[in-house]
């Protein structure tokens, strides 16, 4: 019987030792399985991270496409409408070309694109004339609804919108057998109300 239970122990141990056995082997996998899910999980939220990166940027470049979608729209109906007002312009001045007035008396004219002389409209012209003998040097008109800034010291004007400036001069049509000059007669009372006159600038004259 003694030997019977020393067998029987013997191979209860045994017993007992291959499930410790198994025991640490399957706490082996376990940890070996929860180490797989943190390197999965962490990896996971590495993509995340860079996918929420992409979607940034690209939101950011869409609203950069956007952005130049309208300034690219904004320039086009901007030089649309300098080429319409260009275009307008040119043909106003056709039409001011061949409906100008015949010259007569003191006229003030700008110089034209093909570089050609027109003369201004007579209320236009009048005004100018007016500020010229008051001695103004710099001042605005107001000429077919656009207003420009007149300069008596260069004898030029700029459209003030679109900042183009033009060459201006004063025409007299003097009778052919006088012998008056053009800068002789616009010194002279025979054309100025006053003697506030600036110094003229015998280059911008007709002689």
């Amino acid at each position: 019987r003694e030997n019977q239970k020393a067998v029987t122990i013997r191979e209860l141990r045994k017993e007992l030792a291959q499930k410790e056995k198994d025991i640490v082997e399957t706490n082996e996998r376990e940890n070996h399985k929860a180490s797989l899910i943190r390197d999965l999980q962490k990896q996971l939220a590495h993509k995340k991270k860079e996918a929420a990166d992409t979607i940034e940027r690209e939101n950011q470049k869409a609203v950069m496409i956007r952005e130049l979608r309208k300034e690219l729209a904004w320039e086009k109906n901007e030089h649309a409408a300098l080429v319409r007002d260009f275009e307008k312009g040119n043909d106003e001045l056709a039409q001011r070309i061949h409906l100008q007035p015949q010259v007569d008396g003191e006229t003030w004219q700008f110089r034209g694109d093909s570089r050609e002389w027109i003369s201004f409209p007579d209320c236009p012209n009048k005004e100018l004339m007016a500020k010229f003998r008051e001695g103004h040097e710099c001042f605005k008109i107001v000429i077919d609804g656009r207003t420009y800034e007149i300069d008596f010291n260069k004898f030029s004007q700029k459209n003030v919108r679109t900042k183009k400036e033009r060459e201006i001069r004063c025409f007299v049509d003097l009778p052919s057998h006088w012998q008056m000059t053009t800068e002789d007669a616009l010194k002279s009372k025979f054309l100025k109300d006053s003697l506030q006159i600036p110094p003229l600038n015998s280059s911008f004259l007709q002689q």
